[in-house]
């Protein structure tokens, strides 16, 4: 029997349960929202799942955040609810599960994610990532953590550097050394072929 989708709680209802200090928390992590003043629950929660301000709230979001909502998306949990274990089991060992949990409780203030045990996210969710739904958590998925580790401890301090930039902020960053034609052989070249940066398509 073919396992039927679960649409999962809409957003404007699990709004409707939180406590008015969560309220507050997203309103600070989405000035957007406020302005103006929504007049019911439902309007926050139509102006939550937005093109333009999924945009802007992603636009903070470091990349484990946004690997996970890349995730999600693979996942369909933009028409379907998912459970927790599901992303999990895709993420696999290459990041530790309480990191994951600890992104989804980041996301869920910044209603980006919503649901307890089933995750939704909002139909426009794929736009607010910096590459196509996919990139993050199927291109490969071959190595393990492990070999991913060892493999980036060969990295000389420049290489280093860049990664950790583009892990403790946006992980999308913009360089000459990424030109058609250019050779010089920066940190970006130098991390390019074995796979820990890619030349990715401009946002959407």
């Amino acid at each position: 029997m073919t396992e039927q989708p679960i649409p999962g709680l809409p957003l404007g209802a699990w709004l409707a349960d939180l406590p008015d200090d969560r309220l507050i928390r997203l309103l600070e992590l989405r000035p957007d929202l406020a302005q103006p003043a929504p007049g019911s629950i439902a309007a926050l929660a139509a102006r939550a799942v937005a093109r333009q301000s999924v945009k802007a709230a992603t636009d903070e979001l470091d990349f484990l955040r946004l690997a996970v909502l890349d995730a999600l998306l693979v996942l369909q949990a933009d028409t379907t609810a998912v459970p927790i274990a599901k992303l999990l089991a895709l993420l696999g060992d290459r990041v530790e599960e309480a990191s994951v949990r600890g992104a989804l409780a980041d996301l869920r203030e910044r209603a980006l994610v919503w649901g307890d045990s089933a995750l939704r996210v909002s139909a426009e969710a794929a736009s607010g990532l910096p590459w196509y739904p996919g990139q993050a958590v199927l291109e490969d998925a071959s190595r393990s953590a492990a070999e991913i580790s060892a493999a980036i401890e060969t990295l000389d301090e420049p290489q280093s550097e860049l990664l950790d930039r583009l892990l403790m902020g946006s992980p999308v960053g913009r360089t000459r050394d990424a030109a058609p034609g250019h050779r010089r052989i920066g940190p970006f070249r130098a991390c390019w072929p074995p796979g820990y940066c890619v030349n990715s398509t401009p946002r959407r």
